[in-house]
């Protein structure tokens, strides 16, 4: 060691902590990185300062450093210089006599031991630890037992693993030292200790995890203990790690689930403790809820639970007895989002959200009843939050109450009370997002008392009456909200006169909303409230003015959508103007409207916002190209003056990843930006075509770039994005259309040739990668439509290899083709079906974040995705895709069983039709063994499985080829005709009765000797026109109007009907008949007339 080295630091280092002008600051920080903590001798400096020096901060601060220097210096120690700081630092730590030092000096011997990898490599130090835990001298014990905390931290798995020998006498140790008869710091320390020991412990180490078990009684007696102290610091750790516990795989708290859920809600029911504890421990309830949610269910906890929650709910605020006697309301209660009031109700929502709401709704709505009376209005305003809050994960359970329901929340709005009027007003709200047109059938009702209540005195119901507003104005009709639109606009147009700005805020999302369901219906109110729209768009002096401008930003892209290109093309270049402005400004809430705002001007005002792409697209690119990954620790240390060293070396604790190379972070807010930005993009160019090309480019490189980002949202918007240019690109550029099979018959030009080799690759990379549900199913989602867009040429790009390692449906053996990118694609739609995709692999955690229920539709969208792409596949590939559809069967057809649910088993018979459909002639094969399932699914009780099945067996009857299976006309001929006896049964189910129109035409022209054409044709003529899914237009049409042409002598006695019939749907062409099913009608109308 150079003691002159060292004198030298040590001086730095004073003069460093007496500092307190930045610049001295930067500059005493600056030196030190340079001229010493960039040298391995730093090491043995700092752990001579560490110990000799003068002053406890010095001491603290050297040992802080000391800790940086070894993680990152320490192998270049030499060997017997280790061997000597490490026995040193054994000696100091228990030696000086500053706690924080002690710590700090602990911090640096778990470094030690992180480094050299191998506890063996420092045998003196367990042994030295177990004796020091045990010293008589409790300053030592604490030392002890603090230092095996620091230790846990930082040790690996296999470490731990490779001491195992010394485990059994750690759980020794820690069983005696959770009982510390004098220090409840070694107790809560010991408390620490194990939940870190507890990352560790496998299921399989029964006796271990037996022994831990017996402890956690000890761990509960050691929280207790601080809760009778009011040692919150103490309370705070061990809920800590008892929330950590919920989370491992190991089931170390199952023998004492019940009495901890038992503990935890008797502390958070007890108001002589702050609402701080009482909010940790509804935290553990709520992790509970998530992670252990069988548990509860097993052990009958549910009900338990939402009967001592409902009261903490139902708590009144410290003033909150006064705001609803008074109409001052200077309470917001926003502002207290600690109080263990509102922390129980977001446990409710979470009971709610990750259990079965058969679970938690009656239960509650039993309690939300019974408070609704109580005279008390904290408890009556609880009963509506707590309604409120369970609406949308009980929306199965609503459905046949909702008016009742909507009765309980019309008495809430009437109520005398500020809280409840405003909480009734909070429940309408939801109630409105998740029921927007049943809600929007009681406007009569719900919408006066609305008007009202945004008169209110009391800002807060104000604010919330506008949100209730907002929501049921997204599910009316135009021709109901003009009925409305003059007291509406009044109101609003009044608040942003008078209200606060954060009642503005909400206002102006109201008009938005106003805008959108109004349409044309808004002119009249268009000139006054622009004008409105134009202030705020430059408010840009505090946080919420910011808000409220991004707001505005929202709803005049809205109104423009509403009035149109021709009403607001006068005020664009002011607002795109001002918009530009706005990026300027430091809120990222701001940017991501702005960038919102030109997407949705760029599709009202299509080629006309060409102008303005050299303003919009560079600021969407660079928002694309923003580092999110921010450092954190360069090995500096983060000081500013005396009080900030001192604050930082008495939470060493928090530094702990300050001083890392590669520490980062991801910014969310960023993140955001960029799904945003992303997202914009692909709508500009798909809105301004051709006049987007010279950045084309330069947006699809960084999309791509951006494809494999942390964030999943991200890679949604991404490949949301890239297809977006793909169809743009595709419908631009003039291919002629494409022809089913294989290889591609109709070829497109170059350029789109050249960005399908870009697009298709980066995408399937994600996806054999790809690890969440929703980039999946948006993934599918895109690909199919891309492939009825494109046809076949989308598969034309450089081979990605057979898909996925581990593909559970290899179909390359299947192929006639050794096209290596359909193989790919094939195998990952196979193991979707099969639900062994890397996304779906959480299904087997039954403490997942996701509920049974959740979990299902998640699967049933997925597996609907991949169904989809199958039958697109079978369109644009043809007979071509039959060996591979082969193998798709009976994935396809078996989510058609008794055991799986409507969605599943309509998703099967759905995705068969239509495959038939695109094989055509190639369904032959499969003849045999779909006809019997399209039989048994024309009876099925659901009336969508009989829809998509009436579809399916016309199809199937319409293109079996000669020499395929024997189809037995008759048997389904009757099958279909049980439909059509049950009409009156199925009048809600439109598209049923439609997809039996279509599969009769069918069948008739496949042959008409086969078939009672005279029965038929009165069926059908009974049903036409049609009234939901007028693709079916087509088959029906066609043999109509081919059966009038050629003057068939079964249609003469129906031609009246029929005249009338074409006539309709000649008069609602543009939504029901394509340009060659009107030619015909257009011919057989000229011939009738």
């Amino acid at each position: 060691m150079d003691p002159q080295f060292t004198a030298s630091l040590n001086e730095a280092l004073q003069r460093f902590i007496k500092a307190t002008d930045t610049q001295e600051i930067l500059s005493l920080t600056a030196t030190l990185n340079k001229d010493f903590y960039s040298q391995p001798a730093s090491v043995p400096a700092l752990t001579e300062i560490a110990s000799q020096g003068a002053a406890p901060e010095l001491r603290q601060l050297a040992a802080v450093e000391l800790r940086k220097r070894v993680i990152k210096q320490w192998v270049q120690v030499p060997t017997e210089l280790q061997v000597s700081i490490q026995k040193h630092l054994l000696e100091r730590v228990v030696q000086d006599p500053e706690a924080a030092v002690r710590h700090a000096l602990s911090r640096v011997i778990s470094a030690i031991a992180e480094v050299i990898q191998d506890l063996g490599k420092w045998s003196e130090l367990l042994p030295f630890l177990f004796q020091l835990s045990r010293s008589a001298q409790t300053s030592e014990r604490e030392t002890g037992i603090y230092v095996l905390y620091t230790l846990f931290e930082v040790i690996a798995d296999g470490e731990l693993q490779n001491t195992s020998q010394a485990l059994a006498e750690l759980f020794g140790l820690f069983a005696q030292s959770i009982r510390d008869p004098e220090s409840r710091t070694v107790r809560v320390t010991t408390l620490q200790a194990l939940g870190k020991v507890a990352e560790f412990l496998e299921p399989e180490n029964t006796e271990d995890v037996k022994t831990f078990r017996d402890l956690v009684p000890a761990m509960v007696n050691v929280i207790e203990d601080c809760l009778s102290n009011g040692d919150e610091e103490g309370v705070s750790h061990g809920f800590d790690v008892f929330d950590s516990l919920l989370v491992l795989e190991t089931p170390l708290l199952t023998k004492h689930f019940a009495d901890l859920v038992q503990f935890f809600m008797t502390v958070a029911g007890n108001r002589q403790y702050p609402d701080s504890i009482r909010s940790m421990a509804l935290s553990f309830i709520s992790m509970a809820t998530m992670f252990k949610r069988s548990k509860l269910q097993k052990l009958k906890l549910v009900t338990p639970l939402i009967q001592a929650l409902m009261p903490i709910i139902a708590e009144p605020s410290e003033d909150g007895d006064a705001q609803d006697q008074s109409a001052d309301d200077s309470d917001d209660e926003d502002d207290d989002d600690d109080s263990a009031s509102k922390v129980a109700l977001t446990t409710l929502s979470s009971l709610g959200t990750y259990l079965p709401a058969s679970a938690v709704f009656p239960v509650t709505m039993q309690l939300v009843l019974q408070y609704m009376q109580n005279p008390t209005p904290s408890f009556r305003k609880a009963a509506m939050l707590s309604f409120a809050v369970l609406i949308e994960p009980s929306v199965d359970l609503i459905t046949d109450k909702i008016n009742d329901l909507i009765r309980l929340v019309v008495a809430g709005l009437q109520d005398p009370a500020i809280s409840v009027r405003r909480a009734a007003c909070m429940a309408l709200g939801s109630f409105a997002e998740n029921f927007e047109e049943e809600i929007a059938e009681h406007h009569a009702t719900l919408l006066p008392l609305i008007f009202n209540l945004m008169g209110d005195a009391h800002t807060d119901v104000i604010k919330y009456s506008c949100n209730a507003l907002d929501a049921i104005l997204e599910g009316m009709d135009s021709t109901v909200v003009v009925e409305y639109l003059p007291t509406l606009i009044n109101g609003l147009t009044h608040l942003l006169e008078t209200a606060p700005v954060k009642i503005q805020i909400t206002v102006t999302g109201a008009l938005g909303s106003a805008a959108n369901a109004a349409g044309s219906a808004f002119l009249p109110y268009f000139d006054n409230i622009i004008q409105r729209m134009r202030h705020q768009f430059t408010v840009s002096t505090v946080e919420d003015d910011f808000a409220l401008r991004g707001i505005a930003v929202d709803t005049v892209g809205v109104i423009a959508s509403a009035v149109g290109k021709e009403v607001f093309a006068p005020h664009l270049e002011g607002f795109m103007k001002l918009a530009l402005e706005g990026l300027e400004l430091s809120s990222g809430r701001l940017r991501d409207c702005t960038f919102l705002f030109f997407g949705t001007i760029s599709e009202v005002f299509g080629d006309d916002f060409a102008p303005y792409l050299q303003f919009v697209v560079p600021p969407l690119l660079q928002s694309c190209r923003v580092d999110e990954s921010i450092q954190v620790g360069d090995g500096t240390t983060d000081i500013e003056g005396t009080a900030a060293v001192t604050a930082a070396l008495e939470d060493d604790e928090e530094e702990l990843l300050s001083d890392q190379e590669d520490d980062f972070y991801v910014n969310t807010a960023v993140a955001d930006e960029k799904e945003v930005a992303a997202d914009v993009l692909g709508e500009i160019f798909s809105n301004t075509g051709t006049h987007f090309l010279p950045y084309a480019e330069a947006t699809i490189q960084e999309l791509v770039k951006l494809a494999d980002h942390d964030a999943d949202h991200v890679r949604t918007a991404v490949v949301g994005a890239l297809f977006k240019c793909l169809l743009t690109f595709h419908r631009i550029s003039g291919n002629a259309p494409w022809v089913a099979g294989w290889p591609v018959q109709v070829p497109v030009n170059q350029t789109l040739a050249q960005l399908i080799q870009i697009v298709m690759p980066a995408v399937m990379a994600v996806w054999a990668e790809e690890e969440v549900v929703g980039v999946v199913i948006q993934i599918c989602v895109e690909l199919t439509q891309a492939l009825k867009t494109m046809g076949p040429a989308l598969l034309v790009y450089k081979s990605l290899g057979a898909g996925s390692a581990d593909s559970a449906a290899d179909l390359s053996a299947s192929s006639q083709s050794p096209d290596a990118n359909l193989t790919a694609l094939c195998n990952e739609l196979g193991n979707i079906l099969q639900k062994k995709a890397l996304c779906q692999e959480d299904d087997a955690d039954e403490d997942n974040q996701l509920d049974d229920e959740d979990k299902q539709k998640r699967d049933a969208v997925l597996t609907g995705g991949a169904a989809d792409v199958v039958a697109a596949l079978c369109l644009v590939l043809g007979p071509h895709f039959t060996p591979y559809f082969q193998v798709f069967l009976p994935f396809i057809a078996g989510y058609y069983t008794a055991n799986e649910d409507v969605p599943e088993r309509s998703m099967a018979i759905g995705c068969l039709g239509e495959s038939v459909s695109g094989l055509k002639e190639g369904c032959a094969p499969f003849v045999g063994d779909l006809l019997p399932l399209f039989l048994q699914a024309l009876a099925d009780p659901d009336p969508e499985v009989k829809s998509n099945a009436a579809f399916a067996v016309g199809a199937l009857v319409f293109y079996a080829p000669a020499g395929s299976a024997p189809i037995d006309v008759n048997a389904v001929l009757g099958a279909l005709h049980t439909i059509f006896a049950q009409a009156d049964r199925h009048r809600n189910a439109k598209n049923l009765l439609d997809n039996a129109c279509g599969a009769l035409a069918r069948i008739s022209m496949k042959d008409l000797a086969a078939v009672p054409l005279p029965d038929i044709l009165s069926t059908l003529v009974r049903h036409l026109p049609l009234q939901a899914d007028f693709a079916e237009n087509e088959p029906v049409y066609d043999f109509v109007c081919g059966l009038i042409a050629e003057g068939h002598p079964a249609v003469q006695p129906h031609l009246p009907q029929l005249k009338g019939i074409l006539q309709s749907v000649q008069a609602n062409a543009d939504e029901q008949l394509k340009p060659a099913q009107l030619a015909k009608v257009n011919s057989v109308l000229q011939n009738l007339a």
